[in-house]
């Protein structure tokens, strides 16, 4: 048959239509490589699932080192070899780690070690097979070309200059898509959280810290060719508010957090498509929390038939650590009581004061240098007037819209006045610190 392809991967869909035309429900998917007589002799054979986890956070030099990529990629990896070993036997689950915490340099996230894995899988996986593909990292795309480059370990800085230099040290969706396409097993997702860090958020990155539409068509054209479930991290500004806030990626505290019990079915199976549906509408949840916007990118292949990925029990979802919220503390405001201006510079010193206790508290609250409507969130506005005795200062804390804290302090050395509000705040976050 000439559209069937010798020594490649086919697929057969079977329709049954009954005499008035109408398709009957159970359509029939037959996966065969015309060739390959040991794929026949292997098509009873118990699926494997092969997961390759990749979180770039330590790229060459120090101008664009992250700080959770590779956290992420460990914290799910940890998850899903426990719930795939569940579901699969430790036996038929291959877990391949590559991220910048490890000093195993074969499994360090270069370009040649990601391509050696894939080969690796290529050569092993047979049709009945999973394989799940999740990255960590550097994202940005080349307007030439229009295609989505993930940037591997060997990048030292936040641009390519061109095809060729992108060859060295990125993968682009082509390539990724001729991997897939490449890997027997039919059951395929790729969970991409391609973002940049906020302190870099200095115009070289052309998408802002995610995938522009140019990329998004990229990565649907992996779907489109391969069958492949896509699962993108969108575009947004703030990132670095969103993994302050949880030490986390959004993308891959939803997934963890979905994990837990409420992505799940029936409360224990990892189901792609469920999960996927809960993560796309928990992300905007919790960036709406930390005053941004971000929708991840949910690609289905068409007759999508939806497939576990592992299972959890009751004890496996309760060892899953995640951080809750942190408060944010918004930047003080405090004006002279008369010029309505803070010739004292008040608001800076008390801002200074209170970023340099986080690490007394061990960074438990995040600090917002500029304005901004963000949930579980503390503000300090107040005046000042200078009074024969010392300086007057009148104060309110509010959390959110609240006010909590009414206060009035009348204090010759600003520096005193200061400690005394920054305690009174600190007081109200962590009662259980006094």
């Amino acid at each position: 048959n000439p559209y069937i392809v010798p020594n490649d991967l086919n697929r057969l869909t079977i329709e049954a239509y009954n005499q008035y035309g109408f398709a009957l429900k159970n359509r029939q998917n037959v996966i065969f490589i015309p060739g390959k007589e040991e794929e026949k002799a292997s098509a009873s054979a118990q699926p494997r699932l092969y997961s390759m986890f990749i979180g770039i956070s330590d790229y060459r030099g120090d101008k664009i080192d992250l700080n959770f990529a590779a956290k992420d990629a460990t914290d799910f990896a940890d998850v899903i070899e426990v719930a795939g070993a569940s579901y699969y036997g430790p036996d038929q689950h291959v877990v391949y780690r590559m991220t910048t915490d490890t000093n195993n340099q074969n499994l360090w996230p270069t370009k040649h070690n990601i391509e050696r894995v894939f080969s690796e899988i290529i050569n092993e996986a047979h049709p009945q097979d999973i394989l799940l593909i999740y990255f960590a990292g550097h994202g940005l795309d080349l307007e030439e070309d229009e295609e989505f480059y993930f940037m591997t370990a060997e990048a030292d800085r936040p641009y390519i200059d061109g095809p060729e230099e992108a060859a060295d040290m990125t993968l682009s969706t082509s390539e990724l898509a001729g991997f897939f396409k490449q890997v027997s097993a039919m059951r395929q997702l790729f969970v991409v959280d391609a973002c940049h860090s906020g302190n870099l958020a200095n115009g070289l990155f052309s998408s802002g810290g995610k995938i522009k539409t140019e990329g998004i068509r990229a990565l649907d054209q992996v779907k489109d060719r391969t069958g492949v479930y896509v699962l993108a991290s969108s575009e947004g500004e703030e990132v670095s508010y969103e993994s302050s806030a949880l030490e986390q990626g959004l993308l891959t505290y939803s997934l963890l957090f979905g994990m837990k019990g409420a992505g799940l079915q029936d409360g224990e199976f990892v189901d792609v498509i469920n999960m996927l549906q809960f993560v796309k509408q928990k992300v905007p949840e919790l960036a709406s929390d930390i005053g941004q916007k971000q929708i991840p990118i949910l690609q289905i292949p068409v007759d999508a038939n939806s497939f576990f990925i592992g299972r959890l029990s009751a004890e496996d979802k309760g060892n899953i650590e995640l951080n809750s919220a942190k408060p944010i503390l918004l930047a003080s405001n405090f004006q002279n009581e008369e010029s309505l201006i803070d010739e004292m510079h008040f608001s800076v010193y008390l801002d200074e004061k209170i970023k340099a206790l986080r690490k007394e508290y061990d960074n438990k609250f995040l600090v917002v240098e500029r304005g901004g409507f963000f949930n579980n969130a503390y503000s300090i506005y107040g005046r000042y007037s200078d009074t024969e005795d010392g300086t007057r200062y009148t104060y309110k804390i509010f959390h959110n819209d609240k006010e909590i804290i009414n206060g009035s302090l009348l204090e010759a050395d600003m520096g005193l006045a200061i400690e005394k509000i920054t305690d009174q705040l600190l007081g109200e976050l962590f009662p259980e610190n006094n």
